[in-house]
């Protein structure tokens, strides 16, 4: 299938922003712009996101990343620099699995993968919660607490927050059932020598020693003061870590 996406740029080394869970390609709109001055940008709505429908594909990771890796085929990308924030980050490792000879680089922006121990326990309240008192009632508190820094809120982040519940609740509970099942034992060997940029948060969502120990390679940073959007309140500082690691 065909993503929505939108395109800029020139220069070497394609870069593909992936929004992340319940988001869309407008949330990558700061590195979006940012890398249009240097370099060939696309920025990619998901299945059942933005202006994709979700069509015939299933809500899973796998499928998702399939899909990516059919759209860069698509579009006849090659040495292509995954960069996802969020579920983003997590379906661009994947597809670097599974299509390397596409894929020159992946930064994963505070996605979850490796998850860490406490993140799997806050999945697990989180979904026995939706159970009982209901997906939005549960939800929009949970991403105020754990994805936002309290000097954050406001009108870009209540509209983000709105852009997320605006999903379909089966869907939306769908996916977030996928994070505590990924396999960081097989998903991250599977990228074999492809550069690796892991961006944290000021709280990541990743297991940084297991990515140090799945991916000794590895390269890990983390933002100063960010919630879990670092692309866009800490975006000069991402910037700056992905140039670095895109010259490197």
């Amino acid at each position: 299938m065909m993503l929505s996406h939108d395109v800029a740029g020139s220069g070497p080394h394609p870069l593909v922003f992936v929004h992340g869970w319940c988001c869309n390609r407008a949330h990558m709109a700061g590195l979006f712009h940012h890398f249009a001055k240097t370099h060939r940008v696309i920025a990619v709505d998901l299945p059942g996101h933005g202006g994709t429908e979700l069509a015939r594909v299933p809500a899973t990771f796998d499928a998702f990343s399939g899909v990516l890796a059919d759209f860069m085929a698509a579009e006849n990308l090659r040495d292509a620099v995954l960069i996802g924030h969020s579920m983003g980050g997590v379906l661009s490792v994947i597809t670097a699995g599974c299509c390397p000879e596409r894929v020159a680089g992946v930064v994963n922006l505070d996605g979850a993968l490796p998850l860490t121990t406490a993140g799997s326990a806050g999945y697990e309240n989180l979904f026995k919660e939706i159970r009982v008192r209901g997906f939005r009632e549960v939800v929009a508190p949970f991403l105020r607490k754990a994805f936002f820094l309290p000097s954050e809120m406001g009108e870009t982040t209540e509209r983000m927050i709105a852009d997320m519940l605006s999903a379909p609740e089966d869907f939306a509970v769908q996916l977030l059932r996928q994070f505590p099942l990924l396999d960081a034992e097989r998903l991250l060997p599977a990228t074999g020598q492809i550069p690796l940029l892991y961006v944290g948060s000021s709280h990541p969502r990743f297991d940084e020693a297991a990515v140090a120990r799945l991916r000794p390679d590895a390269w890990i940073a983390r933002v100063a003061i960010s919630g879990h959007f670092v692309q866009v309140f800490a975006l000069p500082q991402v910037a700056a870590m992905i140039t670095r690691f895109l010259a490197g």
